[in-house]
């Protein structure tokens, strides 16, 4: 369910930062370019974008988070920490992820 993801994940991402997010939902991974970046946008105008060479399915989790995501979302943010002390992210290849960061003024 769209609004259930939604909700799950921008109130994580409040509750862990205190920062306001805004989260773009499409279909399907033809919906979005192939490229990785994280665009911070800053209250002043600046803008931090950070670029990751690798896709998602290049990183694999070790562990069982044992999430079940038809709970509520406000369970879901409040058990999350725990759930996610017990897995290790790492890569599936060899060779490093690039990252470039460009800053925006």
């Amino acid at each position: 369910d769209e609004q259930h993801f939604r909700d799950f994940t921008l109130g994580w991402l409040s509750k862990r930062s205190g920062v306001y997010f805004d989260l773009e939902v499409v279909d399907s991974n033809r919906d979005i370019p192939h490229s990785r970046k994280l665009d911070i946008a800053f209250s002043n105008g600046s803008l931090l974008r950070i670029r990751f060479d690798q896709g998602v399915g290049y990183w694999r989790l070790g562990g069982s988070p044992n999430f079940d995501f038809s709970e509520e979302a406000d369970v879901l943010i409040d058990g999350m920490s725990d759930r996610l002390a017990t897995l290790k992210v790492h890569n599936s290849e060899s060779w490093e992820t690039d990252i470039s960061v460009e800053w925006i003024a």
